[in-house]
């Protein structure tokens, strides 16, 4: 099967791929064609995860949904793929290999913010795939016009996160 992404979408139709390129004026040359790919899972929540490894929009696509990721996997690829960068150590391409979240322990951080998700760091005890059990820990906070939802390997990778953020604002309150 062939891949075919314009600016805007994904479609395994060549003939679809040309007509959604006039829809968001992708020029012939920036057409992005893959050979010999299948879909791995089509989620609802508007994404592709293909056999090469890659993620792209299911938007274009008429492709079935479901496949062979778990529930939790995908809950969490799709809250890191809708959320404001949504950054994930070693890459969103590992997520796959959850099984299951075997339990979850929340932190909230800050005052209730009214309709908006207050800042929340959670512990989550994985089983991957291979049967082996890991621990990963996700920083989330909603706002007015999104949400962010990262996930990192180990406490320090989320402290160091946050440290880098404080420093941020600290330069940007200097400025």
């Amino acid at each position: 099967m062939n891949r075919y992404l314009t600016r805007w979408y994904a479609t395994t139709s060549h003939d679809e791929a040309v007509r959604l390129m006039a829809l968001d004026h992708t020029p012939a040359a920036e057409l992005r064609v893959t050979h010999d790919v299948e879909p791995v899972h089509v989620a609802t929540q508007g994404w592709v995860y293909w056999s090469d490894g890659r993620f792209t929009t299911s938007t274009g696509s008429n492709l079935p949904r479901g496949g062979s990721l778990s529930r939790d996997a995908v809950q969490l690829i799709s809250l890191v793929r809708g959320s404001d960068g949504g950054h994930v150590d070693g890459g969103v391409q590992r997520l796959v290999r959850v099984a299951d979240i075997i339990a979850t322990e929340t932190v909230e951080l800050g005052e209730h913010r009214g309709h908006y998700r207050r800042p929340t760091i959670e512990k989550l005890t994985v089983r991957w795939a291979d049967g082996s059990e890991g621990t990963l820990y996700t920083y989330s906070e909603g706002y007015f016009e999104g949400y962010s939802y990262d996930i990192y390997d180990s406490p320090e990778s989320l402290q160091k996160a946050i440290d880098s953020w404080a420093e941020t604002l600290q330069q940007l309150a200097v400025e």
